[in-house]
């Protein structure tokens, strides 16, 4: 019998899953899916609309019986229970049991389901697939709804929770995810945005638009070089929606990094969703 799981990577309002060979450790072809979660809206919602897209996958190989998710923090990973809170998406999960609820509603047992943190998900992803596999020593950020980041230090992944370091006068969370974009450019400009897409294809004809994708750089080339000054690095890894709005800061990040005595290279993630996945 084939080694088949389903992986899943939760998002801010999203969620894709998909079949995975782990003795190949690829995705099976035609066994993706992805759906939109309204992470503001009930417990029973987020789980309902978590579990259609997971079960839709398993149809793919209905003898498949074991589901790993990467999720976003904070949670009790082993036991389940998310501690999402006063982060704007997945409120309603807090202190609730995440793993009995889905194992209801899928038809596993709870034991058959593994969850992990999202970032460290990803990087392990990158560094055993992807970008990062001839690095010793990598830092991993996902942007997106959240700022997510994890380390690889000789093949070991964890959790780096840069998330809720201190920054300017709140925390990383809020400076460097898709909310800070929204926010800034309302200040600057007086107008509004949705996501960073948009303000992307804003920057041609908007000099503020131009101006916050600049700020970003130059306040997360500071942030790192505050918070991993003590850590021999060798390669930093960006994924994450964010990134498709690169070129509108990627060289400026890099030439902050650069001008404040940082001095590694910046690569964009080659698996982006995929590698949470594997």
């Amino acid at each position: 019998m084939k080694n088949i799981v389903v992986g899943a990577d939760i998002g801010g309002s999203h969620i894709k899953a998909a079949l995975i060979d782990l003795d190949s450790r690829k995705i099976l072809p035609g066994t993706e899916n992805r759906g939109y979660v309204n992470s503001s809206g009930s417990a029973e919602e987020i789980i309902e609309a978590w579990s259609s897209i997971i079960l839709q996958s398993l149809k793919g190989f209905p003898g498949c019986k074991k589901v790993g998710m990467a999720m976003p923090g904070p949670f009790d990973y082993e036991n389940g229970i998310s501690y999402i809170k006063d982060l704007d998406k997945y409120e309603a999960l807090y202190r609730l049991n995440v793993k009995l609820l889905l194992a209801d509603k899928i038809g596993v047992c709870t034991k058959d389901i593994l969850l992990e943190n999202d970032a460290a998900c990803f990087l392990r992803g990158e560094v055993f697939a992807g970008a990062a596999t001839e690095s010793k020593a990598t830092l991993g950020l996902t942007l997106g709804t959240g700022f997510g980041s994890a380390l690889s230090i000789d093949g070991t992944v964890r959790d780096a929770e840069l998330w809720q370091r201190p920054f300017s006068d709140s925390i990383a969370e809020y400076n460097f995810a898709t909310r800070w974009f929204v926010k800034r450019y309302r200040e600057v400009s007086g107008e509004s945005v949705d996501n960073v897409r948009e303000l992307s294809l804003k920057v041609g004809s908007s000099s503020e638009a131009k101006q916050v994708f600049l700020e970003f750089s130059r306040n997360l080339a500071v942030f790192l070089r505050d918070n991993l000054h003590d850590i021999p690095l060798d390669l930093f890894i960006i994924g994450g929606n964010i990134t498709g709005a690169s070129e509108h800061f990627l060289d400026e990040l890099r030439f902050r990094l650069t001008e404040i005595g940082v001095n590694l290279p910046i690569r964009i993630s080659e698996l982006m969703e995929d590698a949470a996945l594997i």
